[in-house]
């Protein structure tokens, strides 16, 4: 399964989309702290999103705000530099800027976006099939 997770994942940022992925059909394992029981015949799939920097994404933000972006799409702006690796620590968020906090949303909203129809990879395969299928 993380096998599969990591060939979705890499197949996804190697076309400069979002890393979003689902495993389908994944067993369900008794978990006696949450009180979760499992069943034999229960199945789940489970939908997981990694917070990146798509270049897809880095290469649509004007230059006066990104400061260009390098090879990995990662911003060259001091400011927006650690964008999307700002420590959840909640100690460390009171340093953020408003920019970077507005720039974390619109990353996020453009993830959700850019997946709702799917993502695909280079040579045009579906890697995920999408928010739009599981939400409808």
């Amino acid at each position: 399964v993380l096998k599969e997770l990591m060939v979705k994942f890499n197949t996804l940022y190697e076309n400069g989309q979002p890393l979003i992925a689902e495993l389908k059909d994944l067993e369900v394992i008794d978990n006696p702290f949450w009180g979760v029981k499992a069943e034999q015949t229960q199945k789940i799939n489970l939908t997981l999103i990694y917070y990146n920097m798509p270049k897809k994404f880095s290469e649509q933000v004007p230059l006066e705000v990104s400061g260009g972006i390098d090879e990995d799409g990662m911003f060259l702006n001091p400011e927006f530099r650690s964008v999307p690796h700002l420590s959840p620590d909640g100690a460390n968020a009171l340093f953020y800027s408003r920019a970077q906090i507005n720039l974390m949303g619109h990353l996020g909203s453009w993830m959700v976006d850019q997946a709702w129809d799917g993502l695909k990879s280079k040579d045009g395969k579906v890697v995920f099939e999408g928010f739009g299928k599981i939400f409808k």
